[in-house]
Parts: C-alpha cells; structure tokens; sequence
C-alpha cells in the first residue's frame, strides 16, 4: 500500500504518520505521533532511550521501541508477530511487549492492528480501490476477517463506512460553497 500521504521524514527515514482525525487526545496514536515526530537533536535528555516526558514522548532512532514502530510501519502487510518483531529488533518477547506497552500503551500486535485499520479507513475515504485489495494491502489474508476487524474498531462495515464519509465530504463541500 502506498502510504506516502501519511509520511513525515525524522532524521532521513520515513515513517507513515498516523491518522489521528477522530482519535481522543489520550490516545495512544497521538502519543506514537509525537514520538515519530519528536527530533532527537532537540530533545537531549532523550539520546539514549525513549522516554516519556510532559505530554511529549521523545524519540531516539536507535531506541527498541522506535525501531519497533519503524519495521511495523514499513511492512504494514507483513504477517507480523511478537516473536518475529522481537527478533527483529533484538530483545526478547517479553522485554519487547513491556517495553512497548509502557511508551505507546499497548501492546505492539494491538498498535499494528488500529494501524492497519487506520491506512484502510484512508484508503476507503480516499480510493475507489475495492474492499478485498485495501484489506490485502494491510496484512489480512481474507476480507471477511478485514470486515469483522474494521467493524469492532469503527462501528460499522467498511463499505458503509466508505459511503458515509464520502456523503459527509460531499455535503462539506457543498456547504462552503
């Protein structure tokens, strides 16, 4: 999946930003966007590990959890597990799931999966790509599993929720007019 329009640059590597349009501010996608977009070399208190600070968590490239998110990211349809992940980024399952859930509270197969669900809900809004394409392009094998997924996060099937934001910008746009 293309996800260029969710891109932010922090230090020479790109990372998906994440869609934060109807997240509360508590949420854990707001605290991984301040740590994607924090930048080490104005933060110093945080250029050997990521760390939690007032309201804003800073991010050091070389940090478990942000090469998490990075490889998370990258490989968004990747058939990701803690095991794999854990490996990946050298520390064990156990240290990874703590450590994760500790910056970006919760654990990093729960992050993945309202991440994938985010980029489909932009792509839904924003493509006329069909269902089963955007549910392949995010890492689910079958659409059925996609559509019980994007239900239990956003409330109703994705091809409904396709047509109702796409009547809710219509009607923004005639609006303005």
């Amino acid at each position: 999946m293309n996800t260029s329009m969710f891109q932010v640059s922090n230090g020479g590597v790109w990372i998906p930003l994440l869609s934060l349009h109807r997240l509360p501010q508590a949420d854990p996608f707001a605290q991984v966007a301040e740590i994607i977009t924090a930048r080490p070399e104005t933060q110093p208190e945080a250029r050997s590990e990521l760390r939690p600070t007032a309201g804003l968590a800073c991010w050091n490239p070389d940090s478990i959890v942000g090469k998490s998110l990075g490889l998370l990211h990258s490989r968004v349809a990747h058939p990701w597990t803690i095991a794999d992940l854990a490996v990946k980024v050298g520390i064990s399952r156990s240290a990874l799931v703590e450590r994760f859930t500790r910056f970006v509270s919760e654990p990093p197969m729960a992050y993945l999966t309202r991440w994938r669900l985010q980029l489909a809900a932009r792509s839904l809004e924003s493509t006329s790509r069909g269902v089963a394409e955007i549910a392949a392009d995010v890492g689910y094998e079958s659409e059925a599993a996609f559509n019980r997924a994007f239900k239990r996060e956003f409330g109703q099937p994705p091809g409904r929720y396709r047509g109702e934001r796409r009547n809710l910008i219509a009607q923004r746009s005639t609006a303005s007019c």
